[in-house]
Formats: structure tokens, C-alpha cells, sequence
């Protein structure tokens, strides 16, 4: 993992800032849930913590493109441990300039999402 630092906070008082490793540690003591929030240099702003992992690896769809995929599908971690909102994105074929935002929204994947975008045939 990524020795990056993360600015986070959680019920509207920063934390400070933390390591993906110090993260889930944190997580696993019940410092904070999905509700956290991590600051995000890309967009300059707040994000809820489901998609710290785009920080790190984001997706490649620009890439997927290029490349001449058409298809994707979201695969999720396969531990049982995916949410609702993730396990409704999973297993459908989607055309690659209409793949849903990953993390959805309303993910409450802990301590984040583990969803990732996979090439796939066209059915």
C-alpha cells in the first residue's frame, strides 16, 4: 500500500491525516464508518471514503476505450462483504460509455469499496 497521506474526517471534525493501512486499522477499531470523508486533491474537495482506492488506482476507462473495449461489467471483492448498493451494480454487461460510478453514491462498503471495473464480451 501507499505510504500517500489521506485527510479525513468523520461526523464534521477532522482526524488528521493517515495512510491506507493506518485507515483500516482505524476502521477496524470503529474509529470511523462509510459515512468518513477523505479529502480529494483531484476534485479539490471532500469525498466519502468508499472512494479513497480511486485515489490510489483509478479507474482506466479512457484506457478501456483506446483499447477499443465496448463492454464492462463491475465485478465486487467476492468475500461476501459487498454492500447493497455494489451487489446491485454487479453482474451486468454494460456498454463502456454507460458504466454507472464506481463507488455508487450510496456505497457502504467497509471501510471502502473493493468494486472494480472488468472488460468484458458484448452479450
Amino acid at each position: 500500500m501507499s505510504e500517500m497521506k489521506y485527510r479525513i474526517r468523520f461526523e464534521n471534525e477532522e482526524l488528521g491525516s493517515f495512510t491506507l493501512a493506518q485507515l483500516m486499522r482505524m476502521n477496524k477499531r470503529g474509529e470511523f464508518d462509510f459515512h468518513a470523508e477523505y479529502w480529494s486533491s483531484k476534485v479539490e474537495g471532500w469525498r466519502r471514503i468508499a472512494g479513497i482506492m480511486n485515489e490510489e488506482y483509478p479507474p482506466r476507462l479512457l484506457e478501456m476505450k483506446e483499447a477499443g473495449i465496448e463492454c464492462v461489467e463491475i465485478s465486487l471483492s467476492g468475500n461476501g462483504d459487498d454492500c447493497p448498493s455494489c451487489t446491485a451494480l454487479s453482474e451486468k454487461v454494460y456498454p463502456i460509455d454507460e458504466v454507472p460510478e464506481v463507488p455508487p453514491w450510496d456505497c457502504s462498503c467497509e471501510p471502502w469499496c473493493r468494486c472494480i471495473i472488468v472488460a468484458r464480451q458484448r452479450v
